[in-house]
């Protein structure tokens, strides 16, 4: 048996704090996606752009946001998720758009 492979465990801890370290870093630096500022800041877009991506349906309701309390909260992860997809410079947007759809089907 080849216990080399066992040689670096000791290194195991050191890379879990130097992982938690680098994830509070991140944080300092991300917006909150969960608010349209931080939706408007992620994307790089005005409000008057968010607005029109909730009137179009680009951003559907109970995908990308939902209301609380007469509040608008977003949903992070459908968030990312559309600047990945929508706002690729690859010009895909028949694809995203066949998905949008179909979610959106699904829902009603």
């Amino acid at each position: 048996m080849d216990f080399k492979v066992f040689n670096n465990l000791e290194l195991i801890p050191h890379l879990l704090i130097k992982i938690e370290e680098l994830n509070n870093k991140i944080e300092l630096f991300s917006p909150k996606l969960n608010t349209k500022k931080g939706v408007m800041q992620f994307l790089d877009k005005s409000d008057k752009t968010i607005h029109n991506y909730i009137n179009d349906g680009r951003f559907i309701e109970n995908i990308h946001f939902y209301r609380k309390n007469g509040k608008m909260i977003f949903v992070e992860s459908a968030i990312i998720d559309f600047k990945k997809s929508y706002l690729n410079k690859s010009g895909n947007f028949a694809i995203q758009n066949a998905k949008i759809q179909r979610l959106r089907n699904e829902i009603l």
